[in-house]
C-alpha cells in the first residue's frame, strides 16, 4: 500500500491516492481492533507508518488540489482517527493529543459541525487515556451536543451520539460524580438493548460501564457515611443493594459474552475486564480470587505476560492472596510461576462451599446451576448449604431474582 501511494503521488493521480488511502483506512481499522498485544505491536508500528504516509500524500495540496478535500473529507478524518488510535495503542499519547489539537483548530475554521465533533471526540479520548478527565469533559460535552443536533437531522448519527454520551458519563464517573453519570449509563444501555439487542458487544460493554458506576457509587456512599461528622452507623442495606446490583450486571454481561462471542483480541479484553470487575464486588475472597485468576489467564493467553493488563491482574491477585495469608501463592503469582493462573483456574484446588474440603481435581466438584459460583464436593453438601444459607443469597445468572433476598441475608447476618 505504501508503494502504491508513492506511485500515485508521483504520478499526480489524486483519485488513485484517494482510493489507496481508503483501502489503508480499512486496514488500519482492522489492525487497531486487534488491540495493543505484544504480538500485534510490529503490525501497529507498520500501520502507523502507513497512516502517516497516506495522510502526507492525501493532504498534499500540490498533488491533490482542493476538490479532493470536498469529496473525501470524511474518509480523511477517519484515517486520522485510526492513526490516533494506533498511536494510543503504541503508548505515544502525547503525540496523539498534539495531532488532535491541531485537527480541532482546522475543523473550527471549516465550520463543519460533524467534522468538529469527530475531532473533539478524538482529542477527548486522547486526554481520557492520559487520565486528564477534567480537560476532556468540555470537549466530550461539546462533541455530544454537536452529534445530538446531527442525529436530529440524520438518524445515522445516533450511534455517534450514544458513544459520546457514554464517554461523557465515564468522564463524570472518573471525577467522582457517579450520581450524575449513572442516569446517563442507564439511558445508553436502554437504547442499545432496544436497537442492537442484549447480546451485542456494544450492549455488553454498556452493561459493564453501568455496573462499574453502580459499584463505585456504592463505595462512595459508604465512605461518605463513615466519614460524616456525626459518625452514624453505615446504611448497609442501601450499600448492599448497590453492590448486589453491580454484581448481577457483571455476571449477566459475562454470561451473554461467553454464550454469544468466541474469544479474540477484542472480546478477550472485554472478558478479562468483566472478570476483574466482578472480583471487586464478589461475595467473598475465594470468589474474588477465582475471578482474578480467570482475568489473569485470559489476559496472559491473548495479550502476553508483559502486557499492562496482565501485570495489573497479577498484582491484584498477589495482593489478595497476601492479605489472606497465602504468602507462597502471592509470591508464585508475582513471579508468573503459578500453575493455577496459567491454567485459567482449572488447576486450582476447588473448595466446597459447605464443608470447605479442597481438591486439585476440579472435575470432582459440581457448581450451582443457578449462580454458577458456589461449588460442592457432594450432593449432600449442596443440599445442606442450600437449606442453611445459599437459597437466600443465590442470584440467578441473567435475572434480578434474589437481589432483595441477598440484601436481606447480608443485613441479617450483620445484625446477628
Amino acid at each position: 500500500l505504501r508503494a502504491a501511494l508513492r506511485r500515485a503521488a508521483q504520478a499526480g493521480d489524486a483519485r488513485e491516492v484517494s482510493a489507496v488511502a481508503n483501502v489503508a483506512r480499512f486496514v488500519l481499522e482492522r489492525v487497531s481492533a486487534d488491540g495493543g498485544t505484544a504480538a500485534n505491536r510490529p503490525t501497529l508500528v507498520a500501520a502507523e507508518a502507513l497512516a502517516s504516509e497516506a495522510l502526507a500524500h492525501w493532504g498534499d495540496a500540490g498533488v491533490l488540489g482542493d476538490a479532493l478535500w470536498s469529496l473525501k473529507a470524511q474518509e480523511h478524518l477517519l484515517l486520522k482517527g485510526h492513526r490516533m488510535e494506533i498511536l494510543r495503542l503504541l503508548g505515544r499519547l502525547t503525540e496523539a493529543e498534539a495531532a488532535s489539537r491541531e485537527d480541532i483548530a482546522h475543523a473550527r475554521e471549516s465550520r463543519d459541525e460533524k467534522d468538529l465533533a469527530m475531532m473533539l471526540s478524538f482529542r477527548a479520548t486522547a486526554l481520557m487515556n492520559r487520565g486528564k478527565y477534567a480537560k476532556a469533559e468540555p470537549l466530550v460535552k461539546e462533541a455530544m451536543e454537536l452529534y445530538e443536533r446531527a442525529a436530529e437531522r440524520d438518524k445515522a448519527y445516533r450511534h455517534n451520539y450514544l458513544a459520546l454520551k457514554d464517554n461523557y458519563a465515564t468522564v463524570l464517573q472518573r471525577q467522582g460524580r457517579e450520581d450524575e453519570a449513572e442516569p446517563l449509563f442507564r439511558e445508553v444501555l436502554r437504547v442499545h438493548r432496544a436497537q442492537l439487542g442484549k447480546a451485542h458487544l456494544t450492549t455488553i460493554s454498556a452493561m459493564n460501564n453501568l455496573a462499574l458506576c453502580v459499584k463505585d457509587r456504592a463505595i462512595l456512599f459508604l465512605k461518605d457515611r463513615l466519614n460524616s461528622a456525626a459518625q452514624p452507623p453505615p446504611e448497609m442495606e442501601a450499600f448492599s443493594e448497590m453492590i448486589i446490583e453491580a454484581r448481577r450486571i457483571f455476571m449477566e454481561a459475562t454470561r451473554l459474552l461467553e454464550a454469544n462471542h468466541p474469544l479474540d483480541g477484542h472480546t478477550a479484553s472485554i472478558a478479562a475486564t468483566l472478570a476483574g470487575n466482578l472480583a471487586s464486588c464478589a461475595a467473598d475472597g475465594d470468589e474474588s480470587a477465582r475471578c482474578l485468576r480467570k482475568a489473569l489467564a485470559i489476559s496472559r493467553e491473548h495479550f502476553g505476560p508483559g502486557h499492562n493488563a496482565t501485570r495489573g491482574y497479577q498484582g491484584k491477585l498477589a495482593q489478595l492472596l497476601l492479605s489472606g495469608g497465602d504468602k507462597a501463592g502471592a509470591r508464585a503469582v508475582r513471579k508468573g510461576k503459578d500453575a493455577e493462573a496459567a491454567a485459567g483456574g482449572s488447576a486450582a484446588a476447588r473448595e466446597c462451599a459447605w464443608c470447605h474440603k479442597k481438591d486439585a481435581d476440579s472435575a470432582k466438584f459440581k457448581v450451582c446451576s443457578r449462580c454458577r459460583i458456589s461449588a460442592y464436593c457432594s450432593a449432600k453438601c449442596q443440599r445442606q448449604h442450600w437449606k442453611a444459607a445459599h437459597k437466600h443469597e443465590c442470584v440467578e445468572w441473567g435475572s434480578g431474582d434474589g437481589v432483595g433476598k441477598l440484601t436481606g441475608a447480608l443485613t441479617g447476618a450483620r445484625s446477628a
